[in-house]
């Protein structure tokens, strides 16, 4: 069974039944050229979006005949009668015409592509649609496809036998066109309509509901030297942290009929034929690789109508609430699991998580369980999918908007903390002191003397590759100090409790701002050490300097002690 589409209307092809079908919305392909993919075998129903009339026929029944009109599909076998439709009540069968493929193949050629009259010396293209009853428009014309067939012409043209006599079109050399979907980015997509209630919410696709949002000040993190401080701010990356006074709120969106992409790097980016409705800002990582099916013309992106064939068509409600670089635990932790806890509340009952197949094999190349987090936060009971593929059209899909950690309030935070930590075993005292070796590329250049350092002021050294999930909460849950190298794993700075002391040490290439803001939401006491690196690139190995390690451990050790005689 295949799927044909002409100007964004789709056709079923298949053995007709003499009967209306409903089923399970499928992809669109906005623009006009033809394309098939395999739909589900249950049936088809149309998007809302979707409106127009034509008519196809299948290669294996040739008389079988197929309409859709005004977001209904209908479909007739050569022995009943022709489906048409009633202004008040949808559809009903008056009378059937039997059409061969060749013919078929005619209509497809013509509703598809660009027309010229032979003897039109002004080079207009004539316009050509189909019309109730069965009447193809041909400019001003109107033919009556009962009465007569369009034929083929013997230099590739088509013959029609118009009311004012024969007339051959020849076909216009097309112009190329760029591929169907623009992924725009600028000017962005107009914001949902906002409503006030769950209930509407609930009911209302293409709406958002503010949550909750805080009034927070926010401090820059502790430095060794006043240089050091200049350097937050100077070499800030995508942009200096915002301090002082801040507002901060995000919002949940309930949106319909939507392409969502799974494709590793772009992974939870929503869109339809006008553009995208959520991405994350990882389109722009996609200059030197890109996806199958994806193209850049002039510094826009496109994604090839190629990559909607075969495409899931997923029923009923969905919730997608991650980002692109799921590899990263950071961005699965902080930008995809907290929204989730954000947006779980105003879910319906029977909502499935949507998972992309890109997590498969991601934990031996990252280190991390991500199936094992949502477990964490009490996710596991839920319904989810691990879709394969690189694209797939739900048709309720529920996300969390606004949800990078310079958006989220720190009440989410604070309370997706609370979440995890009521579902395990109470904790011990917070008394650890740790210093965290991570991973190549990014390593210590200068191990030994740092190690040597961080044994002397009672730190203990720790490997975390060598810790399952549940020793890297506990870990954190039970530390008191933690000096770490900038990296996906201090996103389990979600699990300290507050008051704790956390030394970061950043490339000093680049200062990225994520954990200190984080550290500031969760009420923790962070500081950043700038360590130069090989080839000043940001994920070679760091060489700290011993003096400012040395300078800044006993900075937070002194105030974490001042901290335990005032409690």
């Amino acid at each position: 069974m295949l799927l044909l589409t002409w100007h964004g209307t789709i056709l079923r092809v298949e053995q007709a039944e003499n009967r209306l079908t409903h089923a399970p919305p499928v992809p669109v392909r906005p623009a006009a050229r033809d394309f098939t993919f395999a739909a589900p075998d249950e049936g088809l129903a149309l998007p809302h979006s979707l409106d127009g009339e034509t008519v196809i026929i299948e290669a294996a029944h040739p008389g079988a005949v197929h309409l859709v009109r005004s977001g209904r599909y209908l479909r007739a076998d050569p022995a009943g009668p022709f489906p048409d439709f009633d202004a008040d009540t949808g559809a009903k069968w008056e009378s059937f015409l039997p059409l061969t493929e060749p013919v078929a193949a005619m209509l497809r050629a013509l509703l598809g592509g660009s027309w010229h009259h032979e003897a039109d010396e002004a080079d207009e293209a004539v316009q050509i649609g189909l019309e109730p009853g069965f009447i193809l428009s041909v400019g001003a014309a109107r033919l009556d496809l009962a009465t007569c067939r369009p034929a083929h012409h013997a230099d590739g043209g088509i013959l029609l036998v118009l009311p004012d006599g024969p007339s051959r079109l020849r076909p216009r050399q097309a112009a190329r066109a760029a591929p169907e979907i623009h992924l725009r980015r600028s000017p962005p997509a107009p914001p949902p309509r906002r409503v006030t209630t769950e209930a509407e919410f609930l009911a209302s696709p293409g709406t958002c509901l503010m949550l909750p949002g805080s009034d927070e000040l926010c401090f820059p993190p502790l430095t060794a030297s006043l240089a050091d401080r200049d350097w937050v701010l100077d070499r800030a990356w995508p942009a200096p942290p915002r301090l002082g006074r801040q507002q901060f709120q995000s919002c949940v969106v309930h949106e319909a009929h939507k392409f969502v992409l799974l494709e590793r790097g772009v992974e939870g980016m929503v869109f339809d034929n006008t553009g995208i409705s959520s991405e994350p800002g990882y389109l722009s990582n996609l200059a030197e690789h890109l996806p199958p099916h994806f193209g850049r013309e002039a510094g826009e992106i496109f994604l090839s109508a190629a990559a909607l064939q075969g495409a899931p068509v997923l029923r009923g409600p969905h919730a997608v609430f991650y980002g692109g670089n799921l590899v990263n635990c950071y961005h699965w932790l902080i930008d995809g699991i907290v929204p989730l806890t954000m947006l779980q509340p105003f879910l319906p009952p029977d909502t499935t998580l949507l998972l992309p197949s890109s997590l498969a094999g991601m934990r031996a190349s990252s280190g991390f369980d991500h199936l094992g987090l949502l477990e964490v936060f009490g996710f596991g009971d839920m319904k989810w999918a691990q879709i394969d593929g690189q694209v797939c059209f739900v048709e309720h899909l529920y996300r969390p908007d606004q949800c990078f950690i310079h958006q989220i309030p720190a009440t989410a935070l604070q309370a997706a903390r609370a979440r995890a930590f009521a579902r395990l075993p109470p904790a011990g005292p917070a008394n650890r002191r740790v210093l965290l070796i991570p991973r190549p590329p990014r390593d210590i250049a200068n191990r030994a003397v740092v190690e040597k350092i961080a044994t002397k002021a009672g730190l203990e050294v720790v490997e975390l590759a060598t810790l399952g999930l549940a020793d890297q909460i506990e870990l954190f849950r039970h530390a008191r100090l933690i000096v770490g190298i900038h990296g996906g794993a201090l996103a389990h700075l979600l699990f300290c409790r507050p008051g704790t002391a956390i030394l970061e040490l950043s490339p000093a290439c680049q200062f990225r701002p994520s954990f200190a803001q984080l550290s500031g939401k969760l009420d923790l006491l962070h500081a950043v050490l700038p360590c130069a690196t090989a080839g000043n690139q940001f994920n070679t190995a760091l060489q700290v300097p011993p003096p400012k390690l040395v300078g800044l451990l006993d900075m937070l050790q002194t105030r974490l002690a001042l901290a335990d005689e005032a409690a």
